[in-house]
């Protein structure tokens, strides 16, 4: 019987040059690792979130409504669902304590016998992008014959941009009442809140706005979550489009819809900020942070400032017999673990109009 010892990595903590070693970490962070688990099976019981270093928010897909799950609510994602309900924002460090602030903002293909607001899609997870400053999804359900809707997320300090990016309209003979209508849509996942219709904004933006207050597990705190959602067209997000349809229902949940015939709206851009201070601190927040910037800024910025973080310790030795790719896992679950260590306690504060930090 042979018997190895592992080798112990050895860690250097230091900055600047000399930590440019591992030149990206941040492409090592498994976001999901930990998230194969259900209410009879724990894996970790922690979620695959998009976010900044201890985040006002995080950002992930919804892979199930939650609302008619016996694992109950608090297990709206696991890893080996094949269901995308839209892109959950998150409070939840683990099912078992819930949520709080939450709000689901989601996009999609649409005929009249298929437009609820738990509209869902059919996506692979292998085949998707995982990281701690960007996601991509592709959405086999919203498709046709020119290909399918794919969503690309990068977040900001209290926002986040998605990208709706939907097939190139399809001609000729399709299935009776297919009219590949292109939608957006917010839900507060049948909570308690205010969804307030479409609207237009100054810059002649549609936009949607409102608040949840969802806290979960009955915590007994009372708060509003706000929110500000812009929505804009064309290939880099800045030609404003008019939605020819919206609608809100019982206050929980509203849809913009668009002509999937027009080429500025192949590509949505849904600019998103929150606050949990009030609607005008939302807009503040939504001005300074997503309201001039595309997908591409978003990501490029939030791969710098977790680049920065999780280079801060370089892992120079792991001592020998180990191949690449046990050298690999280790670098994995090391700045894995340095990710889940940068996500709590969340930044829960504000800047007001003059720089102020205010709660």
């Amino acid at each position: 019987m042979q018997t190895r010892v592992a080798a112990v990595a050895l860690l250097c903590v230091c900055t600047g040059a000399h930590a440019a070693g591992i030149a990206n970490p941040e492409d090592y962070v498994n976001t999901l690792g930990g998230s194969d688990s259900k209410y009879d099976l724990s894996h970790g019981n922690i979620m695959p979130d998009l976010t900044m270093p201890w985040g006002f928010n995080a950002w992930a897909p919804q892979s199930n409504d939650g609302q008619h799950q016996s694992d109950g609510e608090g297990w709206w994602f696991y890893s080996q669902d094949r269901r995308f309900f839209g892109i959950r924002c998150t409070h939840q460090p683990s099912p078992w304590i819930g949520d709080y602030g939450q709000l689901r903002f989601a996009g999609g293909l649409v005929d009249p016998g298929h437009q609820d607001e738990w509209l869902f899609s059919a996506y692979e997870p292998k085949d998707s992008a995982w990281y701690p400053y960007y996601q991509n999804f592709t959405l086999l359900q919203f498709g046709a014959r020119t290909g399918y809707t794919t969503v690309e997320t990068a977040p900001t300090e209290h926002g986040v941009v998605i990208n709706w990016n939907f097939p190139k309209h399809a001609t000729g003979k399709l299935a009776d009442g297919w009219n590949q209508t292109r939608r957006v849509w917010v839900s507060l996942n049948g909570k308690s809140g205010q969804v307030n219709g479409a609207s237009t904004d100054s810059s002649g933006l549609a936009t949607m706005t409102g608040y949840t207050t969802d806290v979960g597990n009955g915590r007994g705190m009372q708060f509003k979550h706000h929110y500000r959602a812009t929505v804009a067209g064309g290939a880099d997000g800045t030609k404003a489009v008019k939605p020819y349809s919206t609608g809100v229902v019982d206050g929980k949940w509203a849809w913009m819809d668009f002509d999937p015939t027009d080429p500025d709206t192949q590509t949505l851009v849904m600019r998103v900020a929150t606050s949990l201070i009030s609607p005008e601190q939302a807009q503040l927040n939504h001005k300074r942070e997503v309201e001039h910037i595309g997908l591409g800024d978003a990501k490029a910025a939030a791969k710098a400032v977790w680049n920065k973080l999780l280079s801060k310790i370089s892992v120079d030795d792991m001592g020998p017999g180990y191949t690449p790719q046990q050298e690999s896992d280790w670098l994995t679950g090391f700045y894995s673990s340095l990710y889940r260590a940068a996500k709590f306690p969340r930044k829960l504060f504000e800047q007001d109009a003059n720089g102020n930090n205010i709660h």
